[in-house]
């Protein structure tokens, strides 16, 4: 390459670079600006906020950076505390929520653990129905063998209650209608769905004419009980039961009804009470050992 030409290749290459180095970067004045912009002069500002930066207990921090917000609010490092304030809410709810969140789990791996243990043996639902019912006796009864979905209705909204097989009774006292039982095998959300069927029934619990069976839950031969009953012979329905065994995932539900008035067979509601036990006590007594039972 010929000398001149060298030469200039060189000037203009220098010339490149002296002009790029005195070229000022549109990012970094940018960058300079934000940070002229976040400078904090009070040093009470700058306390205030590096103490809430730096306090572990997420329920202090949060105090600490609403205290600061509240105390400067036209701070350089607003934006940022507010950002510091969301993050720890998630991390309060994530902590407050936790064990809910663990006990649930622990939950549904039981339900999934019983569904296992089920898989492959045949239903026996008919078991709930092998009981002797003394002086009462199974009029009709019908079953579903394939999974269904039916709703409740609770305080929150309605519920899809899922099950996989079912089996309903009607039952009769001395040849008149007196309950309509249900006994249904949950799926494998079986906790949520016994909450969502508790729900529900402590909706229908709290109407001016019904009260809630007190203990709530009773403890009867191997069944935890939910009850409702009215406090006056009115309607069809006078009473209504659910009877949970957790083992198998099953619900018995029992709706209790009026005597008709054609046939009473009770007059007072102390006679319908002393009925209704009897009935309770006949069936969890005689039920109870059978489902309790190895199968």
């Amino acid at each position: 390459m010929p000398p001149r030409v060298f030469l200039a290749l060189l000037l203009a290459l220098g010339g490149a670079m002296m002009a790029s180095a005195q070229l000022p970067s549109t990012d970094n004045e940018q960058n300079n600006q934000q940070e002229e912009q976040k400078v904090m002069t009070d040093p009470a500002e700058y306390e205030a906020y590096m103490t809430a930066l730096n306090t572990v207990d997420p329920a202090a921090r949060y105090a600490a950076l609403d205290s600061f917000l509240k105390q400067f609010p036209d701070s350089a490092m607003r934006d940022e505390a507010l950002e510091r304030v969301m993050d720890t809410l998630v991390q309060l709810d994530n902590q407050r929520t936790a064990p809910l969140r663990q006990q649930l789990r622990a939950r549904q791996a039981r339900a999934e653990a019983i569904a296992r243990a089920l898989a492959g043996r045949p239903d026996n639902l008919s078991r709930y129905t092998q009981c002797g019912f003394g002086e009462f006796s199974i009029e009709e009864s019908s079953e579903r063998d394939r999974p269904f979905i039916h709703t409740v209705s609770t305080a929150e909204g309605n519920r899809e209650i899922e099950a996989f097989h079912g089996i309903i009774l009607h039952v009769a006292y001395q040849g008149t209608p007196f309950a309509n039982f249900k006994a249904e095998r949950l799926g494998n959300s079986f906790y949520k769905d016994k909450q969502a069927l508790i729900d529900s029934l402590q909706t229908l619990g709290a109407e001016p004419d019904t009260g809630a069976v007190r203990p709530w839950p009773l403890k009867m031969d191997g069944f935890e009980v939910y009850g409702i009953n009215r406090k006056k012979l009115a309607g069809d329905v006078l009473s209504i039961y659910l009877l949970f065994h957790d083992a198998d995932m099953t619900v018995v539900t029992l709706y209790l009804l009026n005597t008709p008035r054609e046939t009473p067979k009770f007059h007072t509601l102390h006679e319908y009470r002393v009925l209704r036990d009897l009935f309770l006590k006949t069936y969890t007594t005689c039920t109870g050992p059978i489902i309790g039972a190895p199968r």
